[in-house]
């Protein structure tokens, strides 16, 4: 089963190197760098190295393949878009290339076998060399997301966004899914799952590769419905049910779940903030085998505090919503789910008043970026400034990337992981039930 694998969309002009032995159009190229670039509404194809054009064309798909299972190719990536950790690195890819052609501008895809993908993502999401349960664990959950997209399974609207308004408030809400892709299955960054390519250490890649072998055709299944296997860096102390970040959508095995296996009753936000008993309460340098050295640089993941300047709240009020509120005079939380993440959050300013929701959009009002996660509570309001308390990073739905580290390190299987963080759920091998 192949996948495509959207690296960069839209864009006008890039240079990727061929390494190794290559086809188009019946031509052979070897081991070269080449740019693609639009001029008008042709799409160009030029060796860097001899300055001769291979491909003048205004077709709409032009395949690039690798004539040898050796050949790779290397391009620079932007990952982390939008977010704090946002950088540029230069990824090796194995597999196809794909290039779409619309009228003024093109999309560069990676057409690849699932599991080599697999293997991609497990490389980038965690540190490689994390121990092997932990890479049979991530290979499992990648390879049911993915399989979800190729078959374009759906729980209820993946994306959705409407702003009106109710008397003197204004009301938004809005959620975004991997549908926003209309010309390939997942892109290569956060906003599906992370996949940078592979690595070129021989001996780490023989290690990821074990790991995918080990576990190949495992899908974790709720009944006979593959499972939405969706992920978050730290929950934070309790993983949030699917409608508080979707579409109003019941997920069974998507549920509130505590990171722990001690069973505690929490009566508001600031008692679960108080406790540090979790999973993913970790020191990262401890564990700093699990994580990508950018992922080391946020040392915050379980707790945090931070201090919004609301000038910057009613600036992203408009630049998001063209909602002008004026000076701002009070923030409220409306409605949590029932992990304690904020699921609707009122801001009263001098000229209107908005309510906001889901999560996702909430956290972006509230950052240059995007806020860690929504698990938090208003300390205060002063000056000119919002004070909150929080926890966690990422939505919190699904499996705790960072609780399940600890999991793995605690001696869990990661069968055990799966069915703590998916409960009722099961794995099965291409028809064999493994349980």
């Amino acid at each position: 089963m192949k996948i495509d694998v959207g690296l960069k969309e839209r864009i006008k002009s890039t240079e990727i190197k061929l390494n190794g032995k290559f086809k188009i159009d019946g031509k052979v190229l070897n081991t070269i760098p080449i740019k693609i670039f639009m001029e008008g509404e042709k799409l160009y194809l030029k060796d860097l190295k001899s300055e001769r054009t291979e491909i003048e064309t205004k077709r709409e798909k032009i395949e690039i393949i690798p004539l040898n299972k050796d050949s790779f190719f290397s391009t620079k990536l932007l990952i982390g878009k939008n977010f704090h950790w946002e950088r540029e690195i230069i990824s090796n890819f194995r597999g196809e290339i794909l290039i779409l052609k619309f009228k003024n501008n093109f999309t560069l895809i990676n057409r690849i076998d699932l599991e080599e993908y697999v293997k991609g993502v497990i490389s980038s999401e965690m540190n490689p060399n994390a121990p092997l349960e932990y890479l049979k664990l991530h290979s499992i959950i990648s390879r049911n997301f993915a399989y979800r997209k190729i078959l374009k399974k759906k729980m209820g609207r993946e994306s959705y966004f409407k702003i009106w308004k109710n008397g003197e408030t204004y009301e938004v809400i809005g959620w975004y899914g991997s549908d926003e892709h209309t010309d390939f299955h997942l892109c290569a960054d956060d906003h599906c799952q992370r996949y940078h390519g592979f690595p070129e250490d021989k001996k780490v890649y023989e290690k990821i590769s074990r790991a995918v072998e080990d576990t190949k055709n495992l899908l974790l299944f709720f009944e006979d419905e593959i499972c939405d296997t969706r992920f978050s860096k730290c929950c934070g102390g309790f993983t949030e049910e699917f409608k508080t970040a979707w579409d109003d959508v019941s997920v069974k095995y998507l549920l509130v779940k505590q990171d722990s296996l001690k069973k505690k009753k929490f009566k508001n936000i600031l008692e679960l903030l108080s406790d540090e008993d979790f999973f993913c309460n970790i020191h990262v340098e401890k564990y700093k085998n699990f994580f990508k050295n950018f992922d080391i640089l946020e040392k915050n993941f379980f707790r945090w505090r931070e201090e919004i300047p609301l000038s910057l709240v009613e600036e992203n009020l408009k630049k998001l919503f063209q909602i002008d509120v004026g000076r701002i005079l009070n923030v409220k939380i409306v409605e949590r789910g029932k992990g304690f993440r904020v699921k609707k959050l009122y801001i009263e300013g001098e000229k209107c008043c908005v309510n906001i929701g889901k999560e996702l959009l909430i956290r972006r009002v509230l950052s240059k970026t995007h806020l860690k996660s929504s698990l938090f509570e208003i300390e205060k309001i002063k000056g000119n400034k919002l004070y909150i308390y929080g926890g966690g990073w990422g939505h919190g739905v699904g499996l705790c990337q960072i609780g399940s580290i600890k999991m793995v390190s605690l001696g869990f299987s990661f069968k055990d992981i799966l069915k703590h963080y998916y409960p009722g759920t099961i794995l099965k091998r291409v028809g064999t039930d493994l349980n």
